[in-house]
């Protein structure tokens, strides 16, 4: 049952991700096995989410090559479970990316470079400036992904957006 479970999600999809060079996923919860961990959701009216360690086994399934797991819901139930978040994925055999990182790929000669960031700093800005710069050395391509989304922890969204104009 499982199996078909996770099959089921990536059945539209399947046939253009086997045809791509690189699939990136957002991982936007917490994995755990815990059931007796929660978070109070009246504190602000926020969502955090949370799963079992055995369901980062959807990123294997679909073929996912990297997992960001910089974004705006890491850190919601703590440093602690951060670590929880990379042994799942780890247990899996895919990788993942963590704030600020390059990866470089080659393709038929071809170099292409992906810059992660998570805009939730302000540092996090030159620190994907200096990258870019690198990767500029490097005849190919150069994507920058990042994920900064709305949280009272996090810079303004204009903010945000003034520093992406800036890469």
């Amino acid at each position: 049952m499982r199996k078909i479970i996770l099959e089921y999600f990536f059945e539209q999809v399947r046939s253009y991700f086997e045809e791509d060079d690189l699939k990136v996923a957002n991982c936007e919860n917490t994995f755990e096995d815990n059931h007796g961990v929660f978070r109070d959701k009246s504190e602000d009216g926020g969502f955090w989410f949370k799963a079992l360690a055995k369901h980062a086994e959807i990123f294997k399934e679909g073929g996912i090559d990297e997992v960001n797991i910089s974004n705006n819901h890491t850190l919601d139930y703590g440093q602690d479970f951060l670590e929880n978040i990379k042994e799942a994925i780890d247990a899996v055999v895919v990788m993942w990316v963590y704030k600020v990182k390059i990866i470089y790929y080659e393709k038929e000669g071809y170099i292409k470079a992906i810059i992660y960031s998570a805009f939730y700093n302000y540092y996090e800005e030159s620190e994907t400036i200096v990258y870019l710069k690198e990767a500029e050395e490097n005849p190919g391509f150069q994507l920058v992904y990042f994920n900064g989304g709305q949280n009272i922890n996090c810079m303004l969204t204009i903010g945000r957006y003034l520093h992406a104009e800036k890469l």
